[in-house]
């Protein structure tokens, strides 16, 4: 089970690094827009504002997701056995890649409710934050491809 912890962890860091970069073009394209007084600039202003906002939040979301995931994997990782996975995340290089985060998100959701039924049954402190998490990807599995 760790080892698709670690894999969706890195995956899931892989996303928010283009998340990253995205958010710096859109934040461009936000500045070029906000002192244009024409119709135009306006809209565009709009909505390039509201698609800065919509990637933030989803890369908060995503970076709660990634430091629980760590957390799993420091705290269940056996420190006698050396940690040796032959794995290379999914590659993004594109803003249009944005799109496939959509099949990451869901990977690290079923893992993750793989944890949330596993703490369930051992009755486990960390339910309500497996449940954050899950309720997390969920909005970025909705909004991420919608801001493009």
């Amino acid at each position: 089970m760790e080892n698709y912890i670690y894999k969706r962890k890195m995956d899931l860091e892989a996303a928010s690094t283009l998340l990253t970069k995205v958010m710096e073009n859109v934040h461009e394209s936000v500045k070029r827009y906000e002192n244009r007084k024409d119709f135009f600039g306006e809209i565009m202003y709009k909505k390039e504002s509201d698609r800065f906002s919509v990637f933030c939040q989803c890369k908060d979301n995503l970076d709660f997701v990634i430091g629980v995931l760590k957390s799993y994997i420091d705290n269940h990782q056996d420190p006698s056995t050396p940690k040796v996975i032959y794995y290379s995340p999914r590659k993004f290089t594109y803003i249009y890649d944005v799109g496939k985060f959509q099949t990451e998100v869901l990977k690290a959701k079923r893992n993750i409710e793989a944890l949330l039924w596993i703490a369930k049954i051992s009755k486990g402190e960390e339910i309500e934050l497996y449940q954050e998490c899950t309720k997390r990807l969920n909005y970025v599995y909705s909004h991420i491809s919608k801001n493009r």
